[in-house]
């Protein structure tokens, strides 16, 4: 049945003798979803736009079968008139939808809806593999593709850790690993171990969720993403507030602030060697001091040869490194970075943490599922991934 379907449509565009359609520009876009965790089944639209005088066309609709399983596929109103062959049976995540018309479509407007039953709060892409557009005579128009994501909400940010009397650390910089900048030289990529033979995670943590907390931050209002990750820390007593009633959620977290925190989450342990290797060891705040000789001493922190770069910028691939070497775990498979559109700017001696914090649930995505492993990690992103890795 379904290949005389398809059949019928060949022959309809070849014996079609209407003169080729206008249409230029055109633009199949798929829409997103930002999960909320309440969803048993959500509908993506598939729009064209700038398809006036296209006389047929089609597409092959892919998405992660482990994430998402389609339960229908249907024409929308762009192609009313059209003889169309929706099959959603390829295979797991593949679907095909095929239309042909005698009179000229629209153009614009809903051409699919594909309704999903949602199997995973994953990121998945929605994509549009081989999609056209054909004028009267059964040649191709010019056709842009636009994919969708289905993402949970924006993972919140991290940002800087305070010494002791409350004042942050604020990094000096904002460079980029790979520039000419001190600050933002690869401090991740380790010269012997990637990271701890065994966790130095303290047996009696717990990432459960606070029990009594009286927030007494300003800028942490009840319903932010980052709000049970930062009471939960400061109930552990591992984040300190920026200043007096300020948790200062967006600031930027230095790589000393984070040894700090990871310290302090570890219980405070006694290291037996300084830092004095380190050409740059007496830029190394004194309330970061024992926990960077700590870090470096565990495995969880490396310098960039001969220096250790306290005021370095922490990315979020960074966070994801050093949070592995402290768990202590497996590395992961790297198909677990496969549905992240930005997959391919993770760093190569990073992937294999960021596989294991994604395939963890530790690191989520943001903004649409972009992994952004050059961007700088937040007070509160460091917070929600602390959290979850303790839960």
């Amino acid at each position: 049945m379904r290949k005389g379907v398809a059949l019928l449509l060949a022959v309809l565009l070849l014996t079609l003798t209407v003169p080729a359609g206008a249409a230029n520009g055109a633009e199949l876009t798929v829409g997103s979803w930002t999960l909320t965790g309440q969803e048993e089944s959500i509908t993506l639209e598939v729009t064209l736009t700038g398809g006036g005088d296209s006389y047929g066309g089609g597409f092959i609709l892919w998405y992660d079968s482990l994430c998402l399983e389609l339960i229908n596929l249907e024409s929308g109103s762009a192609l009313d008139g059209a003889m169309v062959a929706a099959n959603p049976e390829l295979g797991d995540g593949v679907a095909r939808m095929s239309w042909v018309s005698l009179n000229p479509l629209a153009g614009d407007g809903v051409a699919a809806r594909a309704t999903f039953r949602v199997l995973s709060q994953e990121s998945s892409q929605v994509e549009l593999l081989n999609a056209e557009l054909l004028d009267g005579a059964g040649n191709s128009l010019p056709l842009q593709v636009v994919n969708g994501v289905v993402a949970p909400e924006e993972e919140p940010e991290p940002s800087p850790e305070p010494d002791a009397s409350g004042t942050p650390d604020r990094p000096q910089s904002t460079s980029r690993p790979g520039s000419d900048s001190a600050s933002s030289a690869e401090p991740e990529r380790p010269t012997e171990t990637t990271q701890p033979e065994e966790s130095v995670l303290p047996e009696e943590s717990s990432g459960g969720e606070p029990q009594s907390w009286q927030n007494p931050y300003c800028d942490v209002e009840a319903d932010a993403w980052y709000y049970d990750a930062v009471a939960w820390a400061s109930e552990q007593g591992i984040f300190q507030g920026t200043a007096a009633g300020q948790f200062s959620p967006e600031e930027p977290m230095s790589r000393a602030m984070l040894a700090t925190v990871l310290w302090r989450l570890a219980g405070d342990g006694t290291p037996d060697e300084s830092l004095s290797a380190f050409s740059d060891a007496g830029d190394v705040p004194s309330w970061a001091a024992e926990a960077m000789a700590w870090s470096v001493e565990t495995g969880i922190l490396h310098g960039d040869g001969s220096r250790i770069l306290p005021e370095g910028d922490l990315t979020r691939e960074m966070l994801a490194a050093m949070l592995h070497r402290f768990d202590g775990s497996e590395t992961a498979d790297r198909a677990a970075l496969e549905h992240f559109p930005d997959r391919h700017t993770v760093s190569s001696w990073a992937e294999d943490a960021v596989a294991w914090a994604a395939s963890a649930g530790i690191l989520t995505g943001k903004n649409g599922g972009y992994l952004d492993p050059a961007g700088l990690a937040s007070r509160a992103q460091v917070a929600v991934m602390l959290h979850r890795l303790m839960e």
